[in-house]
């Protein structure tokens, strides 16, 4: 196979990568047989100590048992709705601070999870600090965005490279 045919086959294929990428990222619905998997999120109340958790894709009407670890502390249980969905605002034990991760586990077995990193409420007041910060840091990172990146930076690296090796056959 000739270096054209072979840089031509392997853009080709890059491509159709990419654009599975990008039609995969786009699509909102479900394909037929697809079983969609149970996820939390969390957002802060505005008052120090307090979030938000809700939960999409747990069962219907189940009920969901919220535990924060670390060391293992009972939030709360909240039904789900019709649709599997749940929101519900805890409170987080006195003194708890630094990393952790909320557990969101269904009757059905449907379990669910999310890291927070929790402030120091006490220290802050002291410290002459606001307590209706939310005492919460925003944790987690847009996954497909960077891989789409690093997907990127390889096409564009594989192109420069058979570029120049192109320029030394033909040189």
């Amino acid at each position: 196979m000739s270096g054209r045919r072979r840089f031509a086959a392997l853009l080709v294929a890059v491509l159709a990568c990419l654009v599975s990428l990008v039609a995969g990222a786009a699509s909102s619905q479900a394909a037929p047989g697809y079983v969609k998997h149970a996820s939390i999120s969390l957002s802060s109340t505005g008052t120090c100590g307090h979030l938000v958790v809700t939960g999409t894709d747990f069962a219907a009407n189940e009920q969901v048992s919220l535990t924060l670890h670390t060391k293992v502390f009972a939030l709360t249980t909240v039904q789900t709705d019709a649709n599997g969905a749940f929101s519900v605002e805890v409170t987080l034990p006195d003194g708890v601070t630094g990393n952790h991760t909320v557990v969101a586990t269904g009757s059905s077995k449907d379990k669910a999870s999310a890291k927070l990193t929790a402030s120091d409420c006490a220290a802050a007041a002291a410290a002459g600090g606001s307590t209706g910060s939310g005492g919460l840091s925003n944790t987690g990172v847009a996954v497909l965005s960077i891989g789409g990146l690093g997907l990127l930076l390889l096409v564009g690296g594989t192109v420069l490279v058979l570029s120049a090796r192109r320029r030394r056959t033909f040189a």
